[in-house]
């Protein structure tokens, strides 16, 4: 969860930079989905490594809140992305 965290605030931070990089968008997209499907896998079939290999972890609200706000971002992301592809958002001088 660390590296996710390490991750998030990265992307957050490349953003600010490169607010219209569409392989940011994507990765920050990619890297959602891996991490709501890594909460899944947890909650259904267990942790799928480390010393509590096999063990399923409960849903919190916290939990839920978190994949929700992550499964939001992907949206997001997509829908950007599809704006950037239709030439619909201005870009900006020199990116």
């Amino acid at each position: 969860m660390l590296a996710a965290f390490v991750a998030q605030v990265s992307f957050a931070g490349g953003l600010l930079v490169w607010p219209g990089w569409k392989l940011l968008l994507l990765a920050g997209g990619i890297g959602n989905l891996a991490i709501i499907g890594m909460w899944a896998v947890s909650r259904t079939v267990g942790i799928p490594l480390g010393p509590e290999t096999g063990e399923v972890e409960g849903i919190g609200a916290l939990d839920l809140v978190c994949t929700a706000s992550e499964a939001t971002l992907v949206v997001v992301m997509v829908v950007l992305l599809n704006l950037y592809r239709r030439g619909r958002v201005a870009r900006t001088q020199g990116r």
